[in-house]
């Protein structure tokens, strides 16, 4: 979707039939504990990380911390909330060897414009892992991909999709 010819994913999305049903439902914007703060319409308007157009009161600043597609809820929290600690990301690729045998240390983006950061990447099976970062990152997005560096930054070792984000 990153490469729609206009740029307007949101026009895209409202063309075809799927997009419509799955993601410009209007719902409810909850917080981190689950109350209801206001309502959303449609959860293509939103990304992890958001702070804007939120049209919610609060005492501090909030911030799109998940979309729940499931329950057709956008989930928000406080500037701390929206950083995580690790994730776990599939379907990994690995190109400097045929499959990650023991953990290692390297740097991870998680996210385009996003600096490759100081991380432990963990083997979870064939094609998981979990990575966990040196220092908490902010908006770690499941669907986005998860680029792994060698220690020097220098070549790309791997990469997966970000299936989960770990706060």
């Amino acid at each position: 979707i990153c490469f729609v010819p206009d740029g307007d994913y949101r026009g895209f999305v409202r063309r075809h039939p799927l997009g419509r049903a799955a993601v410009i439902r209007p719902g409810e914007i909850v917080d981190c504990a689950g109350r209801v703060l206001g309502r959303h319409d449609g959860l293509i308007n939103y990304t992890v990380g958001q702070r804007r157009r939120l049209r919610i009161a609060h005492r501090a600043p909030l911030y799109v911390v998940a979309l729940d597609a499931a329950a057709n809820r956008v989930i928000v929290g406080e500037k701390s909330e929206v950083f995580a600690r690790g994730l776990i990301a599939r379907e990994m690729n690995w190109m400097a060897f045929e499959r990650l045998e023991k953990t290692i240390a390297g740097r991870v983006q998680i996210r385009y414009r996003h600096e490759a950061v100081p991380a432990r990447i963990e083997p979870l099976g064939a094609d998981a892992v979990r990575v966990m970062f040196e220092t908490p990152q902010p908006a770690v997005t499941p669907g986005q991909a998860a680029v792994v560096y060698d220690e020097s930054d220098e070549y790309v070792i791997g990469g997966g999709w970000i299936e989960e984000s770990l706060r």
